[in-house]
């Protein structure tokens, strides 16, 4: 869908994006729509990544809970202090007050209470059965790896700002490190959002359903202008919009 969104944006303005990037998943859309990976390869490859996720999660029942209203400092601190069975890891960083945290066991459920009664505004329980982005996934990190060495990588003056730091990647051994290992390592999407501001990016378009990363990105990078497509309606205003700049 995000792809398909782009496309159409495509073929309505003359956008030349300089950077793309995408959280979690969404980061194999933005290689596929950047073109440094063909539509076809990306789609194997999700399938794959899911397939094998999906063994781990059989194995390995966990949760993951949003926390809202605490630094990811202090976050990862109270995860670190959880004495009892299990873990408990900081494993999306979404905004600079909103972090996600996954793990296991008593760990987990003891991290929630102490979060709240370290300041945590509100803590929510995502409808997950296993702790994604997390060392349990390492396996599905390797098998990508590989699946990745075998493809062709294209060339793109656009490059991918990936999740595993929030830096742009541009050669194929980082390509392919990063794409792979994001799978077991924590979203980095408030890095992402400062390199945008460190780069001078002046617009970000979200395509996709949703307006969820928009919504993230309102509350981080102030002065950038924000713009959402997820239907006809929208792609049409965005494309107007994008042609009074």
């Amino acid at each position: 869908t995000c792809v398909a969104i782009y496309r159409a944006l495509l073929e309505k303005t003359d956008l030349i994006p300089t950077y793309f990037a995408g959280h979690s998943l969404g980061e194999f859309a933005a290689y596929a729509a950047s073109g440094i990976l063909s539509f076809k390869d990306t789609l194997n490859l999700v399938r794959l990544r899911a397939e094998r996720m999906q063994d781990i999660a059989r194995r390995h029942p966990g949760h993951m809970s949003a926390v809202l209203g605490l630094t990811a400092d202090v976050i990862a601190s109270v995860c670190s202090t959880v004495p009892d069975e299990g873990f408990v890891t900081p494993v999306n960083y979404n905004s600079p007050l909103q972090t996600v945290i996954a793990g296991t066991g008593k760990a987990f459920e003891s991290a929630k209470v102490a979060l709240k009664n370290a300041g945590a505004k509100l803590v929510i329980d995502l409808p997950i059965s296993t702790a994604f982005h997390t060392y349990l996934f390492e396996p599905v990190a390797r098998i990508l790896l590989n699946r990745l060495q075998a493809l062709d990588i294209h060339p793109t003056q656009a490059p991918v700002v990936a999740n595993i730091d929030g830096t742009a990647k541009e050669t194929k051994p980082e390509i392919i490190t990063s794409l792979s290992e994001q799978v077991s390592n924590p979203v980095q999407w408030v890095r992402t959002q400062d390199f945008f501001l460190r780069n001078n990016v002046t617009d970000i378009i979200e395509c996709g359903p949703g307006k969820t990363l928009t919504g993230l990105a309102r509350r981080t990078v102030k002065g950038i202008a924000l713009f959402n497509a997820s239907d006809i309606k929208s792609i049409d205003a965005v494309a107007a919009a994008l042609a009074t700049e």
